[in-house]
């Protein structure tokens, strides 16, 4: 399945690749930006220290269950000031940091939570 045809975007990120599978779909993207800030001094840094992949859990499309793979970059400060040394770049339009579920999906829950009530929304959401 090419990336042109997945039925929604990912706010900020490019695509390289959707997989498709009967009961799941899994979407590898990446971040658009080239440099990210420091969150504790402020200082904008394009030296990427290393890469990881997140995985947070996203919106069902179509009765499938939707993971993305994030390739997230970590970056290093380059104040010599600054108490931390290394930085991940943030998807603020996405995920939270340390969130395993995508923004959209968290508000989705909360209304379906608050909706229906706490037991029934956890049935109805399963």
């Amino acid at each position: 399945m090419a990336a042109s045809v997945v039925p929604f975007r990912i706010p900020g990120c490019r695509l390289d690749a959707v997989q498709a599978d009967p009961s799941d779909l899994t979407v590898d993207a990446r971040s658009k930006v080239r440099s990210a800030v420091c969150p504790a001094c402020g200082q904008r840094s394009r030296r990427v220290h290393g890469l990881y992949t997140r995985s947070p859990a996203d919106l069902p499309v179509s009765d499938r269950a939707v993971g993305l793979r994030l390739r997230v970059r970590r970056f290093r400060c380059l104040s010599e000031t600054c108490p931390q040394q290394t930085f991940a770049e943030p998807f603020p339009k996405l995920v939270a940091r340390y969130a395993r579920r995508t923004d959209r999906l968290a508000a989705s829950q909360v209304r379906t939570g608050l909706t229906t009530g706490a037991e029934p929304g956890a049935r109805l959401l399963r």
